[in-house]
């Protein structure tokens, strides 16, 4: 039947017979895409404060970074927790047992630069970076996605009375969009 239908439509397409003529029946489809933002939190690279022989108060600066990727448009928050060790405020543990000793230390947020969160503040400048604050990135995706650095800036003092040991701590970047 299909067959004897296209044929009697060319046939009357070469006769010159409009479209309108013959029988025809339509029915619009609508084609949509819902783009939602997505993020991803990846890479980071851990902060080092490097061997330290201070002989009066040091203050120390130290970066670290994660790879932010988002699509256009997203609007990403960061946060950093307090880290393993926290009493009050962040720090670092020698892990000593049963009686570790601490070093106090504060992260700071960075500051946009082009599109990636690059520069760090310097030592007691700039904001505190609290598991209480976050940072909005979406000014880095207002126009495109992809890959962009995020430093995470850290700040310490040691002084002559710091207990030789290696302190560690760590804190978790995570991204809410």
């Amino acid at each position: 039947m299909r067959s004897i239908q296209f044929k009697l439509l060319v046939a009357g397409l070469a006769l010159g017979i409009p479209l309108g003529a013959l029988a025809q029946v339509s029915q619009n489809v609508q084609v949509q895409v819902q783009v939602q933002g997505n993020c991803t939190v990846s890479a980071p690279a851990n902060a080092n404060f490097g061997p330290q022989t201070p002989l009066a108060t040091t203050n120390l600066t130290a970066e670290g970074q994660v790879t932010l990727r988002c699509n256009a448009g997203a609007a990403p928050v960061l946060a950093v927790n307090d880290g393993g060790n926290f009493l009050v405020t962040r720090r670092m543990s020698n892990g000593a047992i049963p009686t570790p000793t601490y070093v106090a230390y504060a992260v700071k947020q960075p500051t946009i630069s082009g599109t990636d969160y690059t520069v760090c503040p310097a030592f007691g400048a700039g904001t505190a970076w609290t598991s209480l604050t976050t940072l909005n990135a979406s000014a880095a995706f207002a126009s495109s996605g992809g890959s962009r650095t995020v430093r995470v800036c850290f700040e310490t003092t040691v002084d002559e009375n710091t207990p030789l040991a290696t302190y560690t701590d760590t804190v978790a970047v995570s991204v809410t969009f």
